[in-house]
């Protein structure tokens, strides 16, 4: 898929540890993601990260959930361990918008540009790192 045009990505997800970073969904660029649709461990929360480009910047936006939910043994928290739940994130080019879903329901939205298109394969549940995939 082309990451510089608009596109939306959503799975379902069912976090069984929340001790580090998981990726639900990601696209191979070259030196740089060009999404990751997963769980931010720093942040303890759902996250749709899109860089600027490629290898010339290495920053990126994280759409991080901010607000909480009621698991099953009535805690409080940002992510549920060992519960389902559908998250989509949805990237429009012509107004620039990256939105987060969580289970139907918009967590966040920001206006971000996107100026490079990942072109390599579409990763389900990993994503590389200089090591290799993990």
């Amino acid at each position: 898929m082309d990451t510089a045009k608009g596109f939306s990505v959503s799975a379902w997800v069912r976090p069984t540890s929340l001790d580090k970073d998981g990726v639900v969904v990601c696209q191979d660029g070259t030196g740089e993601q060009g999404f990751t649709l997963g769980y931010d461990a720093v942040t303890q929360n759902w996250s749709f990260a899109l860089p600027a480009n490629d290898v010339e910047s290495l920053g990126e936006w994280k759409a991080a959930v901010t607000t909480t939910t009621t698991c099953k043994d009535s805690t409080t928290k940002p992510v549920c361990p060992n519960e389902w739940v559908h998250l989509a994130g949805t990237y429009a080019a012509a107004t620039r918008k990256l939105q987060l879903y969580v289970n139907g329901e918009l967590r966040k939205t920001t206006v971000r540009q996107s100026t490079w298109s990942a072109h390599d394969g579409l990763q389900i549940g990993r994503a590389v790192t200089k090591p290799g995939y993990s």
